[in-house]
């Protein structure tokens, strides 16, 4: 069994802001494997009277199986 916590950020540094950032778990049981992570995204956008921004909140749940045995693709 394994807990990893992560996060990350990314910054725009010729816009000097925050563009998006991601924080969560992730639960590896080995033949299967759970994540939780919850990630802001900002968008600019611009307007006639100035600048604003949009901002998007996404909460994602991956359930992660994985096959026993070998498989194998190639060309």
């Amino acid at each position: 069994n394994q807990i990893e916590l992560f996060g990350n950020v990314t910054y725009d540094l010729d816009e000097k802001y925050s563009k998006k950032w991601k924080t969560g778990i992730l639960y590896n049981k080995g033949c299967w494997s759970v994540e939780l992570s919850y990630t802001h995204d900002t968008n600019p956008i611009l307007e006639k009277d100035g600048g604003g921004s949009i901002d998007s909140n996404t909460f994602l749940v991956k359930l992660n199986l994985i096959p026993f045995g070998g498989n194998e693709i190639s060309n």
